[in-house]
């Protein structure tokens, strides 16, 4: 191994990552970049800012973390006027010559930036159109910021080919040389160390199949074309099945009334559970006990779900989109995203123990077809730098 000398510094803004596919990337970049051995003559000192409530790894000589108030995070005209006055003074003042953003914004101007671009929702035309009209203006914002960032940084990174196709597809004059295209990393299957909840664990002692959605809540996340196609299952096929939500209807406040109609419309109460968001060793334990994994999320950068389907070899049943079709290839079962019905139809030929032991060795190989560990995805990451 190469001795590392410190040279220059960059800084990784991490503030955006509170949810979802950014918060779990977080929890595990941190570590994995705090412990990994560099392969670089030179290695960069990072200095992390990170919201004060994240967990921070054990501290390491190439690091240095500073722990900002969930102020400059949060509502975002607080992150823009942080990133944009206090945090160019900063980098002036430190020497800073690089900044990684994280999660889609970032400071516009100051310092060299390489915006890592995680949100396919501020590139979607139908999403806009599924808002309401107070809210369109606010995406409208972010969509440009994130167009005038990408237009000066010295590099764009996304997830998937599918997201870097439409953020071109939205603003044709961004240089496609920019984009790079780097997939993330997944926490490797293994047993649950830790005791699963009891409360988990019966949800389990039924002889129904069980269906897993592994998600929060959000308009782009299919859940009412899921529960529509869990009605569906129930009303044509009459078989007995039971589904997990690792979201709360509270998530979401204002779509509850109508989530829990959809339900007692669809007559699914006794079929549908809501369990909350879960810990990591409790999704290994679920990914692990279910039947297979269902994703109706229309929108998606990468998916880190069906990363982690693929990674335990669970059967999967996934929206026919580019994203989902990237991550799976040939390793899930489509439907077209708006069709509960064909959803429906899907989930009742999984019911067929040849086709769950097929999907489940597909799932397996496209896993093995490439290599997801943190230790590469970090020593990939510092050659991006």
């Amino acid at each position: 191994m190469v001795q590392t000398v410190t040279s220059k510094k960059v800084l990784i803004h991490t503030l955006g990552a509170n949810m979802g596919g950014a918060l779990r990337h977080l929890t595990h970049f941190l570590p994995a970049l705090s412990q990994s051995q560099s392969i670089l003559v030179t290695r960069p000192h990072y200095i992390i800012l990170i919201r004060n409530k994240t967990k921070k790894p054990p501290d390491a000589k190439h690091i240095t973390f500073i722990a900002l108030p969930n102020c400059f995070s949060s509502p975002f005209i607080m992150r823009f006027i942080f990133d944009n006055l206090l945090l160019p003074i900063y980098l002036k003042f430190k020497n800073i010559d690089t900044v990684v953003s994280l999660t889609n914004f970032g400071p516009l101007w100051g310092a060299k930036t390489i915006i890592f671009q995680r949100n396919l929702i501020y590139f979607s035309r139908w999403y806009y159109q599924q808002l309401p009209f107070f809210k369109k203006l606010p995406l409208l914002l972010r969509r440009f910021l994130s167009y005038f960032l990408m237009k000066r940084a010295k590099m764009i990174v996304v997830p998937s080919q599918s997201m870097r196709d439409r953020i071109i597809e939205q603003f044709k004059s961004l240089d496609p040389e920019k984009f790079t295209i780097f997939p993330h990393a997944i926490e490797l299957p293994a047993l649950p160390l830790i005791p699963v909840k009891p409360t988990l664990i019966t949800l389990f002692q039924t002889p129904s199949p069980i269906f897993l959605y592994p998600s929060h809540l959000a308009a782009h996340k299919g859940l009412d074309i899921l529960l529509q196609g869990l009605g569906a299952l129930k009303r044509l096929y009459h078989l007995d099945f039971r589904c997990l939500l690792t979201c709360s209807l509270q998530e979401w406040p204002e779509a509850k009334e109508p989530f829990l109609n959809l339900i007692q419309k669809e007559q699914i109460q006794r079929e549908v559970t809501f369990i909350g968001a879960v810990s990591h060793h409790e999704m290994t334990y679920l990914y692990q006990n279910s039947t297979l994994v269902v994703f109706p999320s229309i929108l998606e950068s990468f998916g880190f779900p069906l990363a982690e389907a693929l990674s335990h070899g669970v059967p999967i049943i996934a929206a026919d989109t580019e994203t989902n079709r990237e991550i799976c290839q040939d390793g899930a079962l489509y439907y077209p995203p708006f069709n509960p019905e064909a959803l429906a139809a899907q989930l009742k030929a999984a019911f067929d123990p040849e086709i769950r032991k097929k999907l489940s060795q597909d799932a397996k190989s496209q896993f093995a077809s490439r290599d997801w560990t943190w230790k590469t995805y970090i020593r990939d990451f510092e050659k991006l730098i």
